[in-house]
């Protein structure tokens, strides 16, 4: 179930209905009345937010400032947005803050169509940007490597290499946003790999998540310390690993 976030500082039969209606789509719902300073962490892993424009924040500079910050955490965590309000204060709102024309905005009273209509928009930019990431597998095992990018090929751009040295010449002419390396190869090993990467100025700040199919402490516990950006053991449901997966991009977009 997709999970939307309504955010406002007081209370609105508006938001009442959009909340109703997001239930009826079948969005797990949460409202928070606090306002912009309300929204936690954790609420930027939702796939929709949306925020009630009242005139506390419209007419305040500061408060433009951090809806401005608000939306680009929300964009960097692969959530779409959406701004509730009516036309006249949208055109003043944009005035004041012209880069947020590019998010959705939902004119109240609502009309249910333009509202669904935004709503896949919007939701269709969020899982777009997330879709461009790039994920390498590299593994010896060619059945669990070709089986993790059937599981990844539908929500990334993934590729797939079956030999550690073969990881520099392929990063040489292909962007990669994760590598998923084998902690355990022939010729060269996870490790070894790693510490090419880290030693390259070029390739330094891939993130790179081991995989491993071993789970007892002492052998957790050898592969943190090479400080890699996580770990997944092979053992792991599809399920495990998108989630492991989805929500480290979330929180590490660049």
């Amino acid at each position: 179930m997709s999970k939307a976030v309504l955010v406002t500082s007081k209370f609105s039969i508006v938001l009442k209905g959009i909340e109703k209606k997001l239930k009826e789509l079948d969005f797990d719902v949460k409202t928070i009345n606090g306002g912009l300073g309300a929204i936690s962490e954790k609420d930027y892993d939702a796939e929709l937010l949306l925020l009630y424009m009242t005139d506390e924040i419209l007419n305040q500079t500061f408060n433009l400032e951090q809806v401005f910050n608000v939306c680009q955490k929300a964009k960097h965590n692969g959530c779409g947005i959406i701004f509730v309000d009516g036309e006249q204060n949208y055109h003043e709102f944009i005035k004041v803050v012209p880069e947020l024309n590019n998010y959705g905005w939902v004119n109240v009273p609502l009309d249910s169509k333009k509202f669904l209509k935004t709503l896949e928009s919007e939701l269709h930019k969020a899982r777009g940007r997330m879709d461009e990431r790039s994920v390498l597998i590299v593994d010896d095992d060619e059945v669990f490597g070709s089986m993790v990018k059937d599981w990844l090929k539908d929500e990334y751009s993934v590729s797939y290499l079956a030999e550690g040295k073969k990881v520099m010449p392929f990063l040489g002419s292909n962007k990669v946003d994760l590598i998923l390396l084998d902690y355990e190869m022939p010729v060269m090993n996870g490790p070894e790999v790693l510490e090419l990467l880290h030693s390259n100025p070029g390739t330094k700040n891939i993130f790179v998540i081991f995989l491993t199919g071993v789970n007892d402490r002492e052998s957790i516990e050898k592969v943190l310390k090479l400080r890699p950006n996580g770990y997944l053991l092979k053992t792991a449901t599809k399920e495990e690993i998108l989630k492991k997966i989805g929500t480290f991009l979330k929180k590490n977009q660049q």
